[in-house]
């Protein structure tokens, strides 16, 4: 069982890089198309689960795929998993994805890629702006 939790909508989309696709058997709380590849929530929401179970048969080499929107409020995006099929999430069985949560499970974080909200990058330009124009003012009044 995997999924992600989010606040607002998300999605996360398994695919199988080495083999069959991903079919998900049951989904919850998503507004997904049973028995695709992908998970999918699409309205806003204070910080909650969307799942779904999935089998494999042998070992696989699985891509995931999340994005998650922000309306206003809290944001958050966090990609959970269990072993075993789950019909209601709690925090026992799952555990957030990272290397060692369960023997032979590796996550490769060099693949990984934050993007960070188009404010902050707006923000990171004005303040480069903002140097740039203090560090000429200096050089002015240095040489005049």
């Amino acid at each position: 069982t995997i999924g992600f939790a989010s606040d607002d909508g998300g999605v996360l989309q398994l695919i199988n890089t080495h083999g069959s696709p991903i079919q998900f058997s049951q989904e919850f709380n998503s507004q997904g198309t049973q028995g695709d590849d992908t998970l999918f929530y699409n309205d806003p929401r204070g910080h909650s689960a969307t799942w779904g179970v999935f089998t494999l048969t042998s070992e696989a080499y699985l891509e995931l795929q999340g994005l998650f929107f922000e309306r206003a409020g809290g944001d958050s995006y966090e990609i959970f998993l269990a072993k075993g099929a789950f019909t209601s999430f709690n925090t026992t069985d799952f555990f957030i994805l990272r290397n060692g949560v369960f023997p032979g499970l590796l996550v490769a974080p060099e693949l990984w890629m934050v993007v960070p909200e188009p404010s902050s990058l707006l923000l990171l330009a004005l303040g480069g702006l903002c140097l740039a124009a203090l560090a000429r003012h200096r050089r002015k009044t240095q040489l005049g």
